[in-house]
C-alpha cells in the first residue's frame, strides 16, 4: 500500500485554539505556531505503530514480542545440534535457502491487517529463526520514521531505532510565513499497510494539542493574565 499521510494545522479545533493562543501571546506568531505544532508532531510519533499510544520503549518491546509470537506460529524451530540422521528419523526436512529463503517465505504468508497464516509450520534451525527475527526487527519503526524530518526541524527527540530508518522514510517538513499567512506542514510518506488507520488516528494528535492549549488559556484566565473577550470558544470547547 502506498499512501501519503499528511498533518497540517488546518483542523477546526486546533486552529481555533491556536488562534486564541496567538491573540493572547506576546511572542511572535511564528514562534507560537511552531511550538504548538511541535506538540502535535510529538503526539504523532506516539500514535504511530508500533507505539500506538504508548511510549517509545513500550512500543518497541511490543513489536519485538509480536515478532517472536508470530514467527513462533509460522516456524517449527529445530535444534542446531540434531544430526541429519536424527532429522531423517523424525521425518523432518529443513528447506534450503537459509535465512533469506525463510524470511521471504514468512513475508508471503502475511495477509493485510491479519496475523500470519500458514497451513503447516516451516521447519527452521533455531539459530536461523533468531536471524529471521532480527531481520524483521530491523524494519520496526519505518512508519514512525516518517515524522523524523519534522521532528528534527522542531527539536523533538526520538530513539535510535527509529532514526536508523530515516533513509527509508524520513518524510518532509515545510514552514512558510507571509504578511497574512502562516503555513506549517509535515508529510509522512508511508508504505505501511496501516496508513489508512494512521490517517484517522492522527486527528487525535490535533485534538490533544488543542486541549492542551485550551487548558493553557483557562489557567491564564483564572490568573487574569488574558482578556476574556479575546477568546473564541466555538460551539464546543
Amino acid at each position: 500500500m502506498n499512501a501519503t499521510i499528511k498533518v497540517n494545522y488546518q483542523q477546526e479545533q486546533f486552529q481555533r485554539w491556536l488562534g486564541n493562543v496567538l491573540r493572547t501571546s506576546k511572542r511572535e506568531a511564528s514562534v507560537v505556531a511552531q511550538k504548538q505544532f511541535k506538540g502535535v508532531i510529538a503526539k504523532c510519533f506516539l500514535l504511530t505503530p508500533p507505539m500506538s499510544d504508548t511510549s517509545f520503549a513500550k512500543g518497541f518491546r511490543a513489536a519485538k514480542a509480536a515478532i517472536k509470537r508470530d514467527t513462533g506460529k509460522a516456524f517449527l524451530p529445530i535444534s542446531d545440534a540434531l544430526s541429519l540422521e536424527k532429522l531423517a528419523k523424525r521425518k523432518i526436512q529443513i528447506p534450503s535457502g537459509g535465512v533469506s529463503a525463510a524470511l521471504a517465505w514468512y513475508k508471503r504468508q502475511q495477509r493485510p491487517s491479519k496475523k500470519p497464516y500458514v497451513d503447516k509450520k516451516r521447519p527452521i534451525l533455531k539459530s536461523q529463526l533468531e536471524q529471521v527475527r532480527a531481520k524483521l526487527l530491523e524494519h520496526v519503526g519505518v512508519t514512525a520514521a516518517g515524522w523524523s524530518t519534522a521532528a528534527d526541524s522542531l527539536g523533538i527527540k526520538y530513539p535510535a531505532w527509529i532514526a536508523r530508518l530515516k533513509s527509508k522514510n524520513s518524510g518532509s517538513y515545510k514552514f512558510a510565513t507571509t504578511d497574512t499567512k502562516l503555513k506549517i506542514e509535515a508529510k509522512n510518506t508511508s508504505n505501511h499497510s496501516d496508513s489508512s488507520y494512521i490517517q484517522k488516528v492522527l486527528n487525535r494528535a490535533f485534538g490533544r494539542q488543542a486541549d492542551a492549549m485550551r487548558r493553557q488559556i483557562i489557567a491564564a484566565l483564572a490568573k487574569k493574565k488574558v482578556d476574556p473577550n479575546a477568546i473564541e470558544w466555538g460551539k464546543r470547547s
